[in-house]
């Protein structure tokens, strides 16, 4: 058997991402828990760590160095978290919806993805997105109401809805 000691940290930690880790994976858990859990997830500078933003985003990510320790669900849900967070949150969900493994994780990742975009447009009355405020609303109604997102979040996309009505 092959040691691996000779790895370093960030190796380690894509080869243990690559091995999966023990219990639930993701393609048989609901999205609703898998939703709770990346809201939960502290905000991580560490590019050893194999699930935060700069490991995922293969960048730094200066614009959250203010927010480490905190959840991601509280930034995405604070009017006080700055445009550029949300930016770096939007990103960080759009890797999450390309490397998902199943259909729950995907829509975990994607309601991160336009929870961010929301706060932007709510907050902030900024697009941190290339869409049009068309194609913005299509896809947060496809969201809004749906029983596995968090009510605080549910309003959010319902509230960036409206800004879209109003901009477009």
């Amino acid at each position: 058997m092959e040691s691996t000691f000779d790895l370093n940290s960030i190796q380690l930690a894509r080869l243990l991402t690559i091995a999966g880790s023990p219990g639930r994976q993701g393609a048989d858990r609901p999205a609703e828990e898998l939703v709770r859990e990346l809201f939960a997830r502290p905000v991580s500078l560490d590019a050893a760590v194999a699930d935060s933003l700069p490991a995922v985003l293969g960048r730094p990510c200066d614009e959250l160095a203010g927010h480490v320790g905190e959840a991601i669900g509280g930034l995405l849900l604070g009017p006080e978290t700055g445009v550029e967070a949300r930016q770096a949150l939007k990103d960080y969900g759009k890797c999450l919806v390309r490397r998902a493994r199943s259909e729950s994780e995907r829509a975990a990742a994607t309601v991160l993805y336009y929870g961010a975009i929301a706060g932007a447009l709510v907050f902030h009355r900024r697009k941190v997105t290339q869409h049009s405020y068309g194609k913005l609303d299509e896809g947060l109604a496809k969201l809004v109401g749906r029983p596995w997102i968090p009510p605080e979040l549910n309003d959010l996309l319902r509230k960036a809805r409206a800004v879209c009505h109003e901009a477009g």
